[in-house]
């Protein structure tokens, strides 16, 4: 284990790290503390580091250590690397001020519990990323206010963004997803929290999100792995916008597009749905389930998109929708994979993962042009 403290500059990494092989790292592979005006990088898009998490599940070591953790960073940059194959999450933020993460491949196993990259902070900046694991492309934890993720390529990943899971004092504000690209992932989008909790998730956008057949499509859950205790309380949604979202679900009539379930007690308020065109590559039909929601919808799916409005004085009250939609939306055609989209068995979970092999979709430093946007 490396921890760098207190430290300010720039630390580039250019070669391949690899993580120990006997299983046995401490609770972070590497931990870095209280960085300030603090680069983290790799000159030549090569600096990798392996953590052949692999040694860990053969060993059937409980035990398992995130790759990176960077505590408490101001004015950071992390940027144009490969983090392959942690033994757990692969990179956590916590507490940090005015960051930016770009330009890094993410490559884990095919399994729950590897996130890509979680943050917790006020002002930060994540853009032109690409992860393939079975968990989280990025998850944005409590408190969490004022980020923008953009850009990102979640490939066999989890879900393109994640917000939570949350339980007591959470808060969440002033989120804005965009231009995120899910290859049959778990989730288009994520908003996870437990019954009994409390605080608030606020101003929340997800827009420009396009599928190609994960399980679930947009998928906001007060009742988080099917829990319904404590019922004494619940974090409170308000100001959620969904703003095109484009493409498919694996089988909707199974696992719906839609599936917007709010607590009973708090309710969510004043949500927005726009130009909402997710269609079923099995079958002819989705099933959506929209539960405590209010606010406005468009029309683009469904009656007012299964959305409750509340007029002006009107007190929330509990409800649940549960509706069919058969028809394609106006335009809809089935996504065609990528040319970059990873096998759909993601990677092996008792084999190495490879570090440079597919390569990586970003060029090192700057290439801000390059989007991977819309090709497919």
């Amino acid at each position: 284990m490396l921890i760098l403290q207190g430290y300010a500059g720039g630390e580039p990494l250019n070669a391949t790290i690899n993580g120990e092989d006997d299983g046995q790292f401490l609770q972070n592979g590497l931990t870095i503390i209280n960085p300030a005006d603090f680069e983290f990088y790799s000159e030549n898009g090569k600096g990798a580091i392996q953590g052949q998490g692999y040694i860990y599940r053969n060993l059937a070591n409980t035990f398992r250590p995130r790759l990176i953790r960077i505590i408490s960073p101001i004015n950071t940059a992390v940027h144009d690397l490969i983090l392959v194959d942690s033994p757990k999450f692969h990179i956590v933020f916590d507490f940090a001020e005015n960051l930016e993460i770009y330009h890094l491949t993410i490559r884990g196993a095919n399994l729950g519990s590897y996130d890509g990259v979680d943050v917790v902070g006020t002002y930060y900046w994540i853009h032109d990323i690409e992860v393939t694991n079975r968990d989280e492309c990025v998850s944005v934890k409590s408190p969490s206010n004022h980020a923008l993720v953009e850009n990102l390529v979640c490939n066999q990943a989890g879900s393109g963004i994640s917000i939570g899971s949350l339980n007591v004092s959470a808060s969440i504000a002033n989120i804005h997803a965009r231009n995120i690209s899910i290859i049959q992932g778990n989730n288009i989008a994520f908003i996870k929290t437990y019954p009994g909790g409390s605080g608030h998730v606020t101003n929340i956008t997800l827009e420009n999100f396009r599928s190609k057949a994960p399980l679930y499509g947009s998928d906001i859950n007060q009742y988080w792995q099917n829990a319904f205790e404590p019922d004494t309380g619940a974090v409170a949604w308000s100001n959620l916008v969904f703003k095109d979202l484009s493409g498919s679900v694996a089988n909707g009539a199974q696992r719906p597009p839609r599936f917007l379930v709010a607590n009973d007690l708090s309710f969510a308020t004043n949500a927005t749905v726009e130009n909402f065109s997710i269609r079923t590559e099995s079958g002819t039909s989705v099933v959506n389930k929209i539960s405590d929601i209010y606010g406005l919808g468009d029309d683009s799916y469904g009656k007012a998109d299964g959305i409750k409005p509340l007029g002006s004085g009107q007190s929330p009250t509990p409800y649940t929708n549960t509706y069919s939609v058969t028809a394609k939306p106006t335009g809809w055609a089935a996504p065609s994979l990528p040319t970059w989209a990873a096998s759909s068995t993601g990677y092996g979970t008792d084999i190495p993962i490879p570090v440079y092999t597919p390569a990586a979709l970003w060029n090192p430093v700057g290439d801000y042009d390059r989007h991977y946007w819309g090709s497919f």
